[in-house]
């Protein structure tokens, strides 16, 4: 799974770098890319070939049917770590989805706050990695929603090879890898707008990101919904700390230039 979702993130790159290239730079630079999961694979083939053996008289060899295909999936409430790691528990306490490996991914207020960032700058939607973060973070979202996504029920209904992977929550990679690399436009972003865009773009995020956090909150079941907002209480005052300490740096005067990527 790993160098299938490495090979689906290079070949997002691939279109991105092509489409904004000419067709003779893109043709020298696409195989390049394309060698990133023949890269993986050689380097996981310690643990591969093995398995390969194995496979044969394992169950694990046999397609997915039915229930099987979905029930590891990305619902939309386990956003909610994203601010606290711990909103769901872990191990023994955990009342999250199934399975929490996969499910638990924490960016943490500054994280969050400056991937909204990069969103929002206009450097990433020209530049060719800037594509590529929000694609992976669009087809992650897309494929990681499993059961609650209408194109994952497609792919697996008319891609046989769909079937054979398992955990579509795993997708949750791509977003990660999508939006560690907006944060970095975001923060990129911070020394070219005035004192005024700032704000005015901190407050837009905070409000999503509130209205976000409370829909979310009122989404979970009942039965979980006090115990996930007392974990998150717990934490509030490092969150609060933290998303403090963010503003002010958004607000100061003067931010620490940076390259623009």
């Amino acid at each position: 799974q790993i160098v299938v979702y490495t090979a689906l993130l290079a070949a997002i790159a691939c279109v991105m770098l092509f489409v904004s290239m000419s067709v003779r730079a893109g043709l020298r630079r696409v195989p390049l890319v394309l060698l990133v999961p023949v890269a993986i694979g050689l380097l996981a083939s310690v643990h591969l070939l093995p398995v390969a053996e194995l496979l044969p008289e394992s169950l694990r060899s046999e397609r997915l049917v039915g229930q099987e295909l979905f029930d590891v999936s990305y619902p939309s409430t386990h956003l909610l770590p994203w601010l606290t790691p711990n909103g769901f528990g872990s191990q023994a306490t955990y009342v999250g989805a199934k399975n929490e490996p996969e499910l638990m991914t924490f960016f943490g207020v500054a994280g969050l706050l400056l991937g909204f960032f990069g969103v929002l700058s206009k450097a990433t939607w020209r530049h060719p990695l800037g594509r590529m973060a929000l694609a992976a973070v669009v087809v992650g979202f897309l494929l990681a929603g499993g059961e609650l996504s209408p194109f994952y029920r497609w792919l697996v209904a008319h891609v046989t090879a769909a079937a054979h992977i398992a955990n579509p929550g795993r997708a949750i990679f791509l977003v990660h890898v999508g939006w560690s690399v907006l944060a970095v436009f975001g923060f990129a972003a911070l020394s070219s707008w005035s004192l005024r865009g700032r704000a005015g773009r901190l407050l837009l995020v905070l409000g999503v990101v509130i209205v976000g956090a409370w829909r979310l909150v009122a989404a979970l079941p009942d039965e979980i919904r006090d115990m996930v907002l007392e974990r998150m209480s717990a934490a509030g005052v490092g969150i609060a700390v933290a998303g403090a300490a963010v503003v002010g740096a958004v607000l100061v005067r003067r931010v620490v230039g940076v390259p623009q990527p």
